[in-house]
């Protein structure tokens, strides 16, 4: 028998890539199975898509890597995954059909194949403001399921918007269990929970003696830093209970709220950072945003002061202070929507009957106006007949004079909109377009009542002037706005050339990167090399972002610096990095970095640790300024100074990856050179083994991971 396929099956069908090394060899030996390809790839397992042919139902089969067969602590985690999916009985939760292994001994097991959206998918294309019933439907779908998991004694661990699949008929699923864990009830062992009373309520139990967390040591890290309750961050494993799921559902609900999860920062590093310390207050002002300053709902974002009390209530950084299970969180979403259609309810009563009472109000105006309509035309009637028999006294001049004053009054009124449309225009970012079109509108719509009105030629010449005034300055708007994104294009590729250095293989090729440069800077239009460097900095100082072409400049100019190093005397062939240096000081008027830009080819270390124990400076001075500034003390051989000062541009900008990698190679203390080549590896994933931990003279470096 085979059923008729539904949208669902046929719209939202999984990509599958149809050739996966995970497959199995000889399908069909050991499982009954059909497989056509991959369809997506953890770190622990693959998906594959598979077909069962006694049904004849589509599935999806999650197998254990292969690299991993000989591990057995991933193993058992594997199977406890299997298990507690197979146990979990729930509509929100994917439904485990079998376990089982291939003939090469890896195990698997088959489930359910999702088809439909991820919550996270659905929240980035949605249009904020209209559709917040929806999320909180899908959010109170994902607590309800948690709170079954939660009574069941099972915590996800890694609860986030790509984890929930939405169907196209609404159906709401949790997915994901690997990192689940089986709650140890008070008093028992896993050996005696499995002899519990049949009677009983059912717990989950796992077929293995070692307890659930023995595969989670203390002080790993695992889940996804934007979701992860702070005790989770700080690899408090043996701490964690239902309440870190909590904390995770409410930086689901404040993602649902405000566009962005609890944490937000510009690497994974920085947030887990964020994580451990339990720094909520980006999110925190976020949702107070939302509410204006009585602590109601802002009439632009009209998000309940309900939903933003719950989300803070389950962001609580002290897990004491968050609800005790998703259950709790689950009763007060249904509370609270319950609560929102009962005021709709009486919202649509209370309108129905206004509408009633306008509608009787309005026959009652009609019959007396009726009534006044009959006793104004029979006087009119006379009236009029005493004007014809006078001669008539409205000349066509009264005529005109009325049509040009209601004229003129739109027309004003329309003008008056186009100045205030193209005020906010005017104000907007630059680069933002978006308001012009109103003010285009506008000017338009005078222009257009003009024509249909009475004609008056100093009406005209004013509309007239308004619309070339809107036309000029979004012309000028659009001008600016291509300059900005020129200017932006041009940083990022500026960018990449120092980045890729960094990643070619062969490892960094100075006479390389310096034509790449030079190209980059030619092909702007404005080229340090040819031009006298003075105007070359005053042609790069009307850019959007001077300062950052400046630094650019200095990387650039210490480039061509060691490029054109003489072998044998350690001097420059030339002075043409001389010219680079001056167009930087062009744009750059600050005296302590132009100083420093001097030191860069001269051996003054006297010059260069005055400059560095000038503190009140110091403090004034970008991260960028203080690189370059312990670029210089590296070059003159004072590197405990260039530590210092590296240290200080890091408390600037902990994520930037030149200052941890420069940190991961002078640091004096080892551990201090692990933790910033670990952190800037975590930069760069992938190219850790760029960052050696000198262990001692004559020893060789190490992999910070």
């Amino acid at each position: 028998i085979v059923l008729q396929a539904n949208d669902e099956e046929t719209a939202a069908e999984p990509p599958v890539r149809p050739f996966s090394p995970e497959m199995p060899d000889a399908p069909g030996r050991s499982t009954r199975l059909q497989f056509f390809g991959q369809i997506a790839q953890g770190g622990m397992g693959a998906i594959l898509k598979g077909r069962d042919p006694d049904l004849g139902r589509d599935v999806a089969v999650k197998v254990l890597l292969g690299k991993h067969h000989e591990r057995s602590d991933l193993i058992c985690r594997f199977v406890e995954e299997a298990q507690i999916g197979g146990q979990l009985q729930h509509p929100g939760i994917v439904p485990v059909y079998e376990l089982g292994t291939f003939p090469n001994g890896r195990p698997f097991f088959s489930m359910k194949l999702l088809k439909g959206q991820t919550l996270s998918h659905l929240l980035g294309e949605r249009n904020r403001g209209t559709d917040l019933a929806r999320f909180l439907a899908i959010f109170e779908s994902v607590c309800q399921t948690v709170a079954y998991a939660h009574s069941r004694g099972v915590i996800h661990r890694d609860l986030k918007p790509s984890n929930v699949m939405v169907g196209s008929f609404g159906e709401v699923q949790v997915m994901d269990w690997g990192l689940a864990k089986v709650m140890k009830r008070e008093g028992a062992s896993p050996e005696v929970e499995s002899q519990a009373d049949p009677d009983s309520e059912t717990v989950i139990q796992i077929s293995r003696v070692r307890e659930a967390n023995d595969l989670s040591q203390a002080g790993s890290v695992i889940g996804t830093p934007a979701y992860m309750s702070p005790e989770q961050a700080r690899g408090e494993i043996e701490d964690l209970d239902q309440r870190c799921d909590v904390f995770a559902l409410g930086s689901i609900l404040c993602q649902i709220l405000t566009g962005e999860a609890a944490y937000t920062g510009a690497s994974p590093f920085s947030i887990q950072a964020k994580a451990a310390r339990g720094d909520l207050a980006d999110a925190f002002a976020r949702l107070a945003a939302l509410l204006d300053t009585n602590g109601a709902a802002h009439p632009v974002s009209s998000v309940d002061p309900e939903l933003v009390s719950l989300c803070k209530y389950c962001l609580a950084p002290d897990p004491e202070d968050r609800p005790a299970d998703a259950g709790e969180v689950a009763a007060r979403v249904t509370a609270y929507r319950a609560g929102v259609q009962e005021r709709l309810q009486k919202a649509e009563i209370a309108r129905a009957e206004e509408t009633a009472r306008a509608e009787e109000a309005l026959k009652r105006a009609r019959l007396e106006r009726h009534r006044r309509q009959l006793t104004v035309a029979l006087a009119a009637s006379l009236f009029g007949l005493v004007l014809l028999v006078a001669g008539g006294w409205i000349s066509r001049t009264h005529l005109r004079a009325a049509r040009l004053e209601a004229t003129e009054r739109a027309v004003s009124v329309a003008m008056g909109e186009a100045h205030q449309h193209l005020g906010l225009a005017k104000a907007a970012p630059v680069g933002d377009l978006s308001k012009w079109h109103q003010a285009v509108d506008s000017a338009r719509q005078a222009r257009l009542l003009l024509d249909q009105g009475e004609p008056d030629p100093p009406l005209s010449a004013r509309v007239d002037d308004l619309v070339n005034l809107v036309a000029r300055e979004q012309a000028e708007a659009a001008r600016r706005a291509d300059e900005l994104d020129r200017d932006r294009e041009f940083v990022k590729r500026l960018n990449r050339i120092r980045d890729q250095e960094f990643e070619r293989a062969e490892g960094w090729d100075l006479k390389r990167t310096d034509a790449d440069f030079a190209t980059a800077f030619r092909e702007f239009g404005i080229d340090p090399d040819r031009l006298d460097p003075t105007r070359a900095g005053e042609l790069l100082k009307e850019r959007s972002d001077p300062l950052e072409l400046a630094f650019f400049l200095d990387d650039w100019a210490q480039i061509r610096f060691d490029a054109l190093k003489d072998p044998k005397t350690g001097r420059p062939l030339n002075d043409s990095w001389r010219r680079l240096v001056a167009a930087a000081s062009a744009i750059d008027p600050d005296p302590w970095r132009n100083r420093v830009r001097t030191l860069a080819g001269i051996d003054d270390l006297d010059a260069a640790r005055n400059l560095a124990r000038n503190d009140a400076e110091l403090e004034k001075q970008p991260a960028r300024s203080l690189l370059l500034l312990a670029q210089v003390l590296i070059g003159q051989e004072d590197k405990t100074l260039a530590e210092a000062i590296l240290k200080r541009a890091w408390r600037l900008r902990p994520d930037d990856f030149w200052i941890n990698s420069q940190l991961a190679r002078i640091s004096s203390q080892e551990k201090d050179r692990l933790r910033f080549a670990t952190a800037a590896a975590a930069l760069r994933p992938g190219h850790d083994s760029r960052f050696p931990i000198e262990q001692g003279e004559g020893k060789k470096g190490k992999n910070p991971e």
